[in-house]
């Protein structure tokens, strides 16, 4: 029933199955590198997203447009995470008084292996600034109309709208504005409250 194969013929059909095993490494690879230069094609049109909105994101912000810059920031590092979108971005929150989410950016920047030793040092000082401010205690007064008298604690600070630091503990402000009625409140200041 079973014939003895030869030797040429034992070789021939290792040389096929060899050939065949070759043939299916060759189509595994093909099919990594594809997916490799998709995956690569893939992140550099985000990289290039990502540089038209930051373009974008400065434009707005040179004609005042903070709220847009931001969203345009979130979008572009949506695309590409950079720690100079991370710190353009962290600069406009603490522009908006946003102290966490800039601490919180400047944080992300830092474990970044894209950051330079200059981004790295302005990293460090946004933490820093970030921190101090979190712990600052601000408090902001508008009056209807504008350009009441603020006393603070007995002492003139200004006129509305204003905006200052205060110490923490009980504060008393009274406004006053020629044919009003002057008035008195009193507030607990509490770090991280506004």
């Amino acid at each position: 029933m079973y014939s003895r194969i030869d030797s040429a013929t034992k070789l021939l059909i290792c040389s096929l199955i060899k050939s065949a095993y070759m043939r299916v490494i060759q189509m595994i690879m093909t099919l990594i590198v594809l997916g490799i230069i998709t995956h690569n094609q893939v992140w550099a049109e985000n990289i290039e997203k990502a540089v038209a909105l930051d373009k974008k994101a400065k434009a707005a912000y040179s004609q005042g447009n903070i709220n847009q810059a931001i969203d345009l920031y979130q979008e572009a590092l949506r695309n590409f995470k950079h720690p100079d979108l991370l710190l353009r971005l962290s600069a406009l929150y603490t522009e908006k008084r946003r102290f966490r989410d800039a601490f919180d950016l400047c944080s992300e920047a830092l474990k970044s292996k894209l950051l330079t030793d200059e981004n790295k040092l302005k990293a460090d000082l946004c933490i820093q600034e970030s921190e101090i401010n979190l712990k600052q205690i601000w408090a902001y007064i508008e009056s209807n109309p504008k350009g009441a008298k603020i006393r603070l604690d007995g002492r003139s600070v200004g006129y509305t709208p204003w905006k200052g630091i205060l110490i923490p503990g009980r504060r008393q402000f009274d406004l006053e504005l020629q044919g009003y009625h002057p008035i008195s409140r009193s507030i607990n200041a509490v770090p991280g409250a506004e």
